[in-house]
């Protein structure tokens, strides 16, 4: 094969991609793959648990880029999860999906931070600037990527849907 070969260029410009290993806390499966393939699609591997408490076993025995947690979640909520975060000194860069009453949250309990809120609703699109801030090696695709997944158009609105927006798998 010739270096042009379309093939090959693509396994070597995929090879240039950092891969960014993210923890995503999410309990409804339609919201995890919407954001998982637009975050796969620019280079990242996603792990998802479906509870706040596998979240933090999973914290606790894996590396992470980034965690993206929702608000509320059976159990062990998006907040409490930050708190054992903090409290362990986990230094890892946090998204909270949250409505205004769980950013308001958030922002009464500053000792939290670092969080980046992600409010309800919210696109592809908006996720993935997000997670570009936070991993500087995916500035360069985030847009890229949203337009070839036709993100810009795709609302994540439904709060009874979207209500539980987390981490890892």
């Amino acid at each position: 094969m010739s270096p042009t070969h379309p093939t090959l260029r693509s396994q070597c410009e995929k090879a240039v991609l950092p891969v960014y290993r993210i923890l995503v806390v999410e309990d409804q499966n339609a919201i995890y793959r919407a954001g998982a393939k637009a975050l796969v699609h620019v280079g990242c591997e996603v792990h998802r648990v479906r509870d706040g408490q596998s979240g933090w076993e999973a914290l606790r025995h894996h590396s992470y880029a980034t965690l993206i947690t929702d608000y509320r979640m059976p159990g062990l909520g998006g907040i409490e999860l930050i708190r054992k975060l903090r409290a362990e000194k986990m230094a890892l860069p946090v998204i909270l999906a949250a409505d205004g009453l769980g950013i308001e949250e958030m922002n009464e309990h500053q000792w939290l931070q670092p969080v980046i809120s992600l409010l309800k609703p919210f696109t592809s699109t908006e996720m993935l600037t997000i997670v570009a801030r936070l991993l500087p090696g995916l500035a360069g695709v985030s847009h890229a990527a949203s337009s070839a997944l036709g993100a810009t158009s795709e609302t994540f609105h439904d709060a009874e849907l979207w209500r539980c927006w987390g981490l890892n798998e």
